[in-house]
């Protein structure tokens, strides 16, 4: 009876044993598809593509800018403060549609209605705060494609009853943008070619036509005009504000391209 437990018992470890073997097998086996798997994918996929990026830079002419103007009221009664300012933006916008403006160029770009408090010490030296009434600030924010006459805007706001201009800004217009979209785009994937023509001809390979192209940014940045170079007092006392459009504004376009090389 023990003999014959014995030998099952050999029997049972040499099962376990080949077992142990054939799956070292397989998973050798496995190892190896898997490898070559990569290889023939890396050198059919990887290996002859070249990856680069193109750049540009463009500068273009403004057609577009934005006039931010505010008007600011005090009064004990928010009623009162609100209907002061009302009024008085209403001859603004009265006083740019005459300068040739549209109502649909003129809209809010914030309203505001807050308490005021001052600190005052009593006879004790004890301070505290002492309400004053409300404060009304309504923005008003001006677009135009006419940017010679910024300037003349901006008096007319003022004469009108504006006392901030709070920023001008020179940008692009939706179509203007879309157009030099293309033309940066463009330029971004001439130079990515460009690269790949210069590193494919210092690795001596040839370089075949692109297999993918990525846009990978597009930005603008708009020209901030200095608003303090503006100060309402100041332009008071001036016939005309002399605001000046830039020149330019700056595109940059980046895309990723693919390459095939042989």
């Amino acid at each position: 009876m023990e003999k014959k437990n014995e030998c099952t018992y050999k029997k049972f470890h040499w099962i376990l044993a080949i077992g142990f073997v054939i799956l070292l097998a397989a998973a050798f086996k496995l190892g190896y598809y898997k490898s070559s798997y990569h290889d023939d994918y890396d050198a059919k996929y990887n290996r002859n593509i070249i990856t680069v990026s193109g750049n540009s830079e463009i500068d273009t002419a403004p057609d577009k800018a934005e006039m931010y103007v505010a008007v600011t009221n005090e009064a004990l009664a928010a009623k009162d403060a609100k209907d002061k300012n009302s009024e008085t933006n209403n001859n603004i916008i009265d006083a740019l549609i005459k300068q040739g403006l549209k109502k649909e160029d003129i809209e809010t770009s914030s309203f505001t209605i807050s308490p005021r408090y001052t600190w005052e010490n009593d006879e004790k030296g004890n301070g505290k705060q002492v309400f004053k009434g409300y404060e009304v600030k309504h923005v008003l924010k001006v677009t135009t494609q006419t940017i010679d006459k910024v300037g003349e805007f901006l008096d007319a706001a003022v004469d009108a009853g504006a006392n901030n201009v709070e920023q001008i800004r020179f940008g692009l217009t939706k179509e203007k943008e879309a157009e030099v979209k293309t033309e940066a785009l463009y330029e971004a994937a001439k130079n990515a070619e460009e690269k790949a023509i210069v590193l494919a001809t210092s690795l001596g390979v040839n370089l075949k036509k692109a297999v993918s192209i990525q846009e990978t940014s597009f930005s603008y940045q708009p020209y901030y005009y200095d608003a303090r170079s503006v100060e309402v007092s100041a332009m008071a006392k001036m016939e005309s504000t002399p605001i000046v459009a830039p020149k330019s504004v700056e595109v940059k376009a980046n895309v990723n391209v693919v390459f095939g090389m042989k």
